[in-house]
């Protein structure tokens, strides 16, 4: 303890604080897109730093503060030194996944043991300070009525109702955040020359796949507004529940950057994690915003520096999740409300037969510019319980500000949720009730006997256990395996309706080209689908649920993959491979927020420690490959 505080006492100057003063607080027709703008309101030159009051406002904001490696012995008979020593626990913290509290105790005995006096850190932050890195997120716990910070187990708001109270921990939510600043340096440390060389290829539209994000109208709009070298980051958000004990989810902020190609955009190593909600009840997004609002603005406003000399733009194009996330952040109504199409003036319809709110075919509905949709942003100020004046959107949206492309052009369409497991899986299941069970036999024994490549990882089931099938098994069987199967053992009338479905997925994914007139042809192609499917509804052959909004959003596809790309580049499956993986690191019945954290911390603190000569191509090592031959060679 003497050694302790000795050892604090040297470190005073360099101790580290999160600084108090930052409150962390459609259209078929491409002629549309012309009408698309981006916001520049933050804009900046490739040196955003021209004066020591700015350098000096920089610092202020930056609230991570950097060390020196400690390279003192960890006791007097041995060589290693502290950040050695530092290296391997991080290491065997982040496979053991052990708690902070179980961490602290491990330390305290192995120092025990240890010759004194000893330099063994005892806690995650002086183990990070060895190192030469630091705590690069902040943990708030926040009362669920106001959402105002919780302090000694009360809430800080006198005004609360529940001021006086002990909360309980279901009366509260935890947000943590990251530093995305440091993020985005690790990340451009790692892979610049391949940043900055598929950027030029998207200039000259060179890449190997013209139907990437970055070949979309969106970021061809982007790359004529910005002439230097910049990032854009999309967003995304979904909850995850967190145990099977009790209702905790985590909805995590997270964000993908769209200048590395897509082999190295959809690797977990290459996600950023901006901020992470825990609790029983959905993430209010105003609150998150509130809080993240520095951090994002601080990045818009005066860049990323990587060097003495350079200074990396940072935009935030685009908004990406499923359609019940996508509400939340953008501040519009549920998926199963009369207006819920969020790229169209759409009224639906309510089924009394099927008790949901069905969307057939409406040409008469407005289409949603970023004008129309601030119109009924404001409006909905002061009619905000009126949905016929709002059209849906309940107000503004917590993200507008650090938006560089307005609502809702920056909106996109999650293809893994609405297409595969909403509708896609309906379809399926409506086969599967107009088979027999012998033939459900058949397709299931002719589904295991299937020979697949070997990327495919995961492989359909049962035909027999669709209503079990991932996301992943409904893309495989409906894009590749699906029509060979069922063309002779399915009703023909059934056949004909999936024979179009995958026509129109094959051409919204595999074969998307950007033509005018094809986009055209295929929106007819997926509104007679709809037609066909709501003459069958009205004669009572499908259910009212194969006309609700996920059905509907469909028809403004060709549109999206005109702003985006074709539809592959805008599923989810990375960023649901990345929840699981984040909710791998919760080990027991409290205290997710801050193992998950610290999961991820290290996550980024030993990718940055222990790869010292590293390519820009994910988790490819040159130093380990060499090893790796040089050992073959030998045997």
């Amino acid at each position: 303890m003497q050694f302790l505080n000795a050892w604090k006492m040297t470190h005073s100057s360099v101790a580290y604080s999160l600084t108090p003063s930052i409150q962390f607080s459609d259209d078929e027709d491409s002629g549309q897109l012309s009408d698309i703008e981006v916001i520049d309101g933050y804009s900046t030159s490739s040196s955003s730093v021209d004066s020591d009051e700015d350098e000096q406002m920089l610092n202020e904001l930056l609230y991570n503060v950097k060390y020196d490696s400690d390279n003192r012995p960890v006791h007097g008979y041995t060589q290693y030194s502290v950040s050695e020593l530092s290296i391997e626990l991080l290491n065997f913290f982040q496979a053991s996944r052990l708690p902070e509290n179980l961490r602290k105790q491990l330390l305290k005995l192995v120092s025990k043991y240890m010759p004194v006096p000893n330099n063994i850190p005892f806690t995650t932050s002086e183990i990070l300070c060895s190192v030469g890195l630091q705590k690069f997120y902040s943990n708030d716990r926040l009362c669920c009525f106001c959402f105002e910070k919780i302090v000694s187990g009360k809430c800080v708001n006198t005004s609360c109702k529940h001021s006086n109270e002990k909360l309980l921990s279901d009366e509260s939510v935890n947000f943590i955040q990251f530093d995305m600043e440091f993020q985005v340096k690790v990340l451009c440390e790692q892979n610049i020359l391949l940043l900055k060389r598929y950027q030029s290829e998207a200039r000259d539209l060179s890449m190997s796949d013209s139907a990437d994000i970055v070949g979309g109208d969106i970021y061809r709009n982007l790359l004529q507004t910005h002439e230097s070298f910049f990032l854009s980051i999309m967003l995304h958000s979904d909850g995850v529940p967190l145990y099977n004990s009790k209702n905790c989810s985590g909805w995590p902020i997270l964000g993908a950057v769209v200048e590395l190609p897509p082999y190295s955009r959809t690797k977990a190593e290459n996600i950023l994690l901006l901020g992470l909600w825990i609790g029983r009840q959905k993430p209010n997004f105003h609150i998150i915003f509130e809080k993240l609002k520095p951090n994002l603005l601080k990045l818009k406003t005066f860049s990323v520096q990587i060097s003495k000399t350079e200074y990396i733009k940072v935009l935030f194009p685009l908004l990406l999740g499923d359609m019940p996330a996508l509400s939340e952040m953008v501040n519009f109504v549920l998926p199963n409300a009369y207006f819920a199409c969020m790229f169209c003036t759409t009224k639906g319809v309510y089924s009394h037969d099927g008790h949901c709110i069905t969307y057939p075919n409406d040409l008469n509905a407005e289409v949603r510019t970023h004008k129309v949709y601030d119109r009924y942003a404001d409006s909905a100020i002061t009619h905000s319980h009126n949905r016929d004046k709002t059209a849906g959107i309940k107000g503004v949206s917590a993200f507008r500000q650090v938006l560089d492309v307005p609502l809702p052009d920056a909106i996109g369409i999650d293809g893994m949720h609405t297409v595969f497991l909403c509708h896609g899986k309906k379809l399926m299941k409506l086969i599967q009730s107009s088979m027999t069970k012998e033939d459900i036999n058949r397709v299931s024994q002719k589904l295991r006997h299937l020979l697949y490549i070997h990327d495919i990882q995961r492989r359909p089931r049962g035909f027999d256990a669709v209503h079990k099938w991932k996301a992943s098994e409904v893309r495989l069987f409906i894009l590749y395996i699906g029509l060979p199967l069922l063309c002779t053992i399915a009703p023909e009338e059934v056949v004909g309706d999936f024979a179009m479905y995958v026509v129109i997925q094959r051409l919204l994914h595999d074969n998307w080209v950007k033509d005018p007139n094809r986009a055209r042809a295929l929106s007819s192609l997926i509104k007679l689908y709809i037609e066909n499917l709501n003459d069958k509804r009205n004669s009572g052959v499908i259910p009212a649920k194969m006309l609700t909004i996920t059905t509907h959003t469909h028809t403004h596809l060709p549109s999206q993959c005109f702003k985006f790309g074709r539809l592959d580049w805008l599923e989810n499956f990375i960023f649901e491979s990345f929840l699981g993986f984040l909710k791998s690191f919760v080990k027991g019945s409290a205290g997710a927020g801050e193992q998950i954290a610290f999961g991820f911390l290290c996550n980024f603190a030993l990718k940055k420690l222990n790869e010292k000569e590293r390519v820009g191509y994910g988790n490819f090592i040159i130093s380990e490959e060499k090893k790796l031959y040089g050992k073959l060679s030998k045997l």
